[in-house]
This record gives structure tokens, C-alpha cells and sequence, in this order.
């Protein structure tokens, strides 16, 4: 059975005058036409004659029209070969039961050509345009795979429908595994809400380059880890409409990103907490005292005579001498909800949360003490032989109605009246109320 490179119409009709007149009308528009006069032959005749579009009679005596169409569909290589039923003005109760069979139109007898070529013409152009978006979407896929840039592409429920080599690497899931959930479950909330909302507006966005704005999103790989990606999200719709993801592998850049901060929150010398961490651990724990008051410790701490100490002894020494002073006093602290900070100079802070009063004043006394068994040498000093510290502490049953500059500046004064008092000493207050400085 030769073919031409026209479209073919395969008719399959037990009634051998409507054969010939389908034929006649086909052939006239330089269409191939094969006739079958059952339905098992037409079933035998689809390997060779592989037909665009099939004519199929609904009553036929062997196999009638319904059962022929149905074993068709059931065939993956035929399943998008357009079947019109072909049936008389009497039968058209067999319409829906037709199309429920997988048939996309009918055509009533006695037939009319000028129906017969307007149903199968337009048919014909929608099965081109439907396999052409096909091999489009084939095309395309292959060309992904081809991509060193991590894509895959998901439809706009989630589901996730293929996925490149290098994006396998990065996202650590075999296309098999992913397939078992949707690109939703797999992230983290705030993104997941983010990237939901995202796919669920994507026919608002009036251009591809507005719709791939980066979103920044958190990935769990198979290991437990944390991954940090970027992702770009564009609309495609070629068989049907789907979301191609393009992936950026930012974990590096964050993680610098994060010690850069870190750094930034640290001392250089000490490498304790500096002033601008302190400050934002007490934000943060004045918030949580507004949910859940508990006692606060707050102690400015000095080291006396610094001033005198570097010009006897120089500032390389005096260096050495403040990173073994932080130390002592980070020996003091033992909770993570607890912090040594280096306000500035020879100036340091201390906060401890939680902590009953009887207690804050023995850790404060500590601190002292602390500093004084380190006995480094300053015969500079007025008040020892060894390096000491003044220290003022404040002791607060609550600290919700505070801020971090009235606690800090309370906690100052109190030092100040340690040095007045002669230096090398603690001075240790229980507030119960004072007005809030500025800021």
C-alpha cells in the first residue's frame, strides 16, 4: 500500500455505495483514501497506511463503530489519529457515546460533501497543529537536555515534568523520584508560598522578561543540607501551557555572604560580639520580653587605667591584654541566649537572661575575680599591681518596658559610680523602674 505525501483518510464503512461515494469526494480534493469495509480491517490497515484522519461508520455487523474506535485509542501509536463518526440522522442518540469512544466529530447520512470536506479539513488542521506543538515540545526537550544550565520544567500544578542532567546534579533527585511529588512539596515556607502564588499568576504578566524576576528560594537536597538557589520561572506553552525553571546554585555566594555578616558582627581583636551585635541581641530580647518577661542582667565593665597600661607597656601588649580579658569574661557566660560583647576600647558588656538576682550578683562579682587571676603585670595602675576591672551591673526582675539605650546607659552609670568609689570594684543595682533614655 504506497501513499502519496497528501494527507491519507482512512473510511471504514460496511455499506460499499458509501465507501465509494467518500472515496469519490476525497479523492477529488487529492486526498489519499483507503476504504475498509469492517472494523478488524481497519485495525489491520493502520501499520501501512498510517492514516491522518479516519471516516468510521457507527453500525457495522462484525464490529460496530463504537468498539473499532475504542481498540484505536487503546493503541498509543493511533491514540491522536482523529476518528469522525460517520452515522445516519436516526442514530444521533449515538453521538455522545461516540465521543465518550474518543471520536472528535460526526457526520450525518446521507452524506454531503460540502459537510464531509468542511469537518474533515478543519480536523485535519487541528491534528497538524496538535502533532507540530508536539514536535515542538520534543524538540525543545531535547535541546534542554543538551543545556549545561540546570532547567527543568513543571506544569502550573507543580508536577514536575522533565528535568536536565545538570539540574539533576544540583537538586540531587532523579526525574523518577521528583515525579513522586510536586515542586511545592519540595520547598520551604516563606518560597513555597512565594513560587505557588507566582505560578498562579503567570497569565497576568504581559512579558516573559517581567515573569522571570530571580526568586531566591531554599532547597533540601537528599543529604539534609540547606541549599541557597536562585531560580527564574518563565511561561511556555507549546502542547500545552508549562513553567520552564532555570536554576543558580547561590549556596557559595551565601554562605560568603553570611561570614562576611558575621564578621561584621565581630570584633576583630576579640573576636567577641561587637557593639552593633550587642545592640541586636537586645532587640531581639526585648521583643521576647514583651511575649515572656524574665529577669535581665545587664554589667558595663572596665578595664582600669587602660590608658596608663599602653603607654607603659604598648599597644602590642596592650592588645594581647584585651584578648585575654574577653576570654576571662566569656568564661562567665554559658548560655547561648547569653552574650560577652566588646562595646569599644577597654569596654565591655555583659547580658544574662534569665537569671535570679542572688545569682546575677555572684557572676558579676565573678567577672571581677575572673580578671583579677589572669595577674597580668600594670604598675601603671593606681589601684594594683595586676590589670583589674570596674564593673556596674543591673539587675531587672523584667526588662519589657525597656530599651536597649536605657538599660546600657543605667548600666553606665552604675559603672561610673564604681570608679568613683575607687575603682577595682562592683557595683551592683536592683532596678525596679527608671525612664527610658532617648532612642
Amino acid at each position: 500500500m504506497e501513499t502519496s505525501g497528501c494527507d491519507r483518510i482512512l473510511v471504514v464503512d460496511d455499506a460499499g455505495d458509501n465507501r465509494i461515494l467518500l472515496q469519490k469526494i476525497l479523492t477529488r480534493q487529492c486526498f489519499e483514501v483507503y476504504c475498509c469495509a469492517d472494523g478488524n480491517s481497519a485495525i489491520a490497515a493502520l501499520p501501512s497506511f498510517k492514516p491522518d484522519l479516519i471516516l468510521l461508520d457507527v453500525v457495522m455487523e462484525e464490529m460496530d463503530g463504537f468498539e473499532t474506535c475504542a481498540q484505536i485509542k487503546a493503541n498509543p501509536k493511533y491514540e491522536d489519529i482523529p476518528v469522525i463518526f460517520v452515522t445516519a440522522a436516526d442514530e444521533r442518540h449515538h453521538i455522545s457515546k461516540g465521543f465518550r469512544a474518543g471520536a472528535v466529530d460526526y457526520i450525518t447520512k446521507p452524506i454531503n460533501a460540502t459537510e464531509v470536506l468542511a469537518r474533515v479539513s478543519c480536523h485535519l488542521k487541528l491534528s497538524h497543529q496538535t502533532r507540530q506543538l508536539k514536535e515542538a515540545a520534543t524538540n525543545f526537550e531535547t535541546i534542554l537536555k543538551g543545556i549545561t544550565v540546570p532547567i527543568f520544567t513543571v506544569s502550573p500544578s507543580g508536577e514536575f515534568q522533565f528535568i536536565n542532567p545538570a539540574c539533576e546534579n544540583i537538586l540531587g533527585y532523579s526525574l523518577a523520584h521528583l515525579k513522586q511529588h510536586t515542586f511545592f512539596d519540595l520547598l520551604s515556607s516563606p518560597y513555597k508560598e512565594q513560587i505557588q502564588q507566582s505560578f498562579g499568576q503567570h497569565s497576568r504578566f504581559s512579558s516573559l522578561k517581567e515573569y522571570g524576576r530571580p526568586h531566591e528560594i531554599k532547597w533540601q537536597p537528599p543529604d539534609g543540607s540547606q541549599s541557597a538557589l536562585e531560580v527564574s520561572i518563565c511561561p511556555v506553552s507549546l502542547d500545552q501551557t508549562y513553567f520552564v525553571v532555570s536554576i543558580h546554585d547561590i549556596t557559595s555566594q551565601k554562605n560568603r555572604e553570611q561570614v562576611l555578616e558575621q564578621q561584621a558582627m565581630m570584633d576583630a581583636l576579640t573576636r567577641l560580639p561587637n557593639r552593633r551585635m550587642l545592640f541586636e541581641f537586645l532587640t531581639q530580647e526585648l521583643a521576647h520580653q514583651q511575649r515572656h518577661p524574665r529577669p535581665l542582667l545587664v554589667m558595663f565593665c572596665d578595664i582600669d587605667y587602660f590608658k596608663k597600661y599602653n603607654d607603659h607597656y604598648g599597644h602590642l601588649d596592650g592588645d594581647q591584654t584585651l584578648k585575654k580579658v574577653g576570654e576571662a569574661l566569656q568564661q562567665c557566660v554559658r548560655k547561648k541566649d547569653d552574650i560577652v560583647a566588646r562595646y569599644g576600647g577597654e569596654e565591655f558588656v555583659i547580658v544574662i537572661t534569665g537569671v535570679a538576682q542572688e545569682i546575677a550578683e555572684k557572676i558579676s562579682q565573678n567577672t571581677i575575680d575572673q580578671v583579677a587571676a589572669l595577674d597580668i603585670p600594670h604598675t601603671a595602675s593606681s589601684v594594683a599591681t595586676h590589670v583589674t576591672l570596674s564593673a556596674g551591673a543591673i539587675w531587672l526582675p523584667s526588662a519589657s518596658n525597656q530599651t536597649s539605650h536605657s538599660l546600657l546607659e543605667h548600666a553606665d552609670k552604675v559603672l561610673y559610680q564604681a570608679k568613683e568609689s575607687g575603682r577595682n570594684q562592683l557595683c551592683f543595682e536592683q532596678v525596679t523602674s527608671f525612664s527610658k533614655a532617648a532612642g
